[in-house]
């Protein structure tokens, strides 16, 4: 089972971010189901983490 953590946009629109089954790193949209696999391991440092959000988050709006 995967492992899972909640952010919320300043627009009240909650997004999950997770490491999947297949142990990959993901954010999903909660609200409308739009998800995004992120580019980097489950070992990538917390900067280089909050950058990929940043990057893909507007798309999923």
């Amino acid at each position: 089972m995967g492992t899972t953590g909640h952010l919320r946009h300043d627009a009240a629109i909650p997004f999950t971010v997770g490491v999947c089954e297949a142990g990959h790193l993901y954010v999903r949209n909660d609200e409308s189901g739009a998800s995004a696999h992120l580019p980097m391991s489950t070992t990538a440092d917390l900067d280089t983490l909050a950058n990929a959000l940043c990057d893909v988050i507007g798309d999923l709006l």
